[in-house]
This record gives structure tokens, C-alpha cells and sequence, in this order.
């Protein structure tokens, strides 16, 4: 019994040296359909859905991403963490990433707004034609501080731009909050 309590506890160790080291840490929010997804380096706070179907964080050249897929996946939403950056150039790259597979872009808004939390960002949206035939909406809001930026995405039909879907954004971008 005790030799199979000390394999169980050196498995257990095993396992978690081999997970890897995530970008941000999930806490429990006041309102039960969200969380807290922390930063470290830059310090954030940023508020996420808690319906999420899948989250997976990642780096991808240096870039922390944190995406969560809602509605089978045809729903993408994404905080992102780019370190000496600025906010026109991470405007850009969100604004060419879907180029190949939308047409007939017409951008919406691409202007500097001010939070609830009167924090100051750019929020950049456009509506276009996807791929598979349908209307499509990019909405994103970037925040800079100290040349770190944090970007906050959402990718999806535009007749999913509501109920749930909507109030996980807004709240997102509202809530958003530097340490």
C-alpha cells in the first residue's frame, strides 16, 4: 500500500514538471460567468468568460495569448500580450491576420476610446465577408502601458454578436484594469 502511494505522489510530480508554465493565472469573480485572468509581466487584470468551451494559453513568438472558444468554436475570443510593442503596430497584425479568408472589409470603428474603468485604448472593429459566404466581425481593443501591450479579440459571425456573447465582451473591455 505505501509503495503505491509513492508512485502516485512521484507521478503526481512528474506530471506537473511537465506542464507548462502558463503566461496568467485564473480567479473567481464576483459574478459566477466570469473570471479574473491575471498578468504577471505586464501586471492585468482582465475579466473572461467562465462558459468558455476551451482555453488555451500559448506563446507564439514571444506573444502570450490566452484564446477561449465559445459556440462550437465559431467564437474566438482572445487577451494577448505583447512586451516593446505599440498599439498601431499590433493594430496592423490583428488587422491583416484574417485578410486571405474575409473581403469587402469595411472598418467600423479605429479610434481611441475610454474604458468604464476610465482607462484610455484603441478599439479597432471591422465587418467583412468570410470565407464561408456569411458576415463576419473583428472587434479588438488594445491598451498600452510602459511599451507593453495587452489586446483584447473577438472573431465571429456577426449575428453572434449578442445576448451572452456581447455582455462577455463589454465586460471585458470595461473591466480591463492595470496592476
Amino acid at each position: 500500500m505505501r509503495k503505491a502511494h509513492v508512485i502516485a505522489i512521484i507521478s503526481f510530480i512528474l506530471l506537473l514538471t511537465a506542464l507548462p508554465a502558463y503566461a496568467g493565472t485564473f480567479y473567481l469573480h464576483d459574478h459566477p460567468d466570469y473570471w479574473w485572468y491575471m498578468g504577471t509581466n505586464p501586471g492585468f487584470a482582465a475579466v473572461v468568460p467562465a462558459k468558455g468551451q476551451s482555453y488555451v494559453e500559448r506563446n507564439i513568438f514571444g506573444m502570450d495569448i490566452l484564446e477561449i472558444l465559445m459556440d462550437n468554436g465559431s467564437v474566438s475570443m482572445e487577451v494577448a500580450v505583447l512586451k516593446n510593442s505599440t498599439i498601431e503596430d499590433v493594430r496592423k497584425s490583428i488587422e491583416e491576420r484574417f485578410k486571405p479568408a474575409v473581403k469587402d472589409i469595411k472598418v467600423a470603428s479605429n479610434r481611441m476610446i475610454t474604458t468604464s474603468n476610465n482607462l484610455q485604448c484603441h478599439f479597432y472593429s471591422y465587418e467583412a465577408t468570410g470565407a464561408h459566404g456569411r458576415k463576419v466581425m473583428l472587434r479588438s481593443v488594445i491598451f498600452e502601458k510602459d511599451k507593453n501591450v495587452v489586446s483584447l479579440s473577438l472573431f465571429l459571425d456577426s449575428n453572434k454578436y449578442a445576448g451572452d456573447i456581447q455582455q462577455y465582451w463589454l465586460r471585458a473591455v470595461n473591466e480591463f484594469e492595470w496592476n
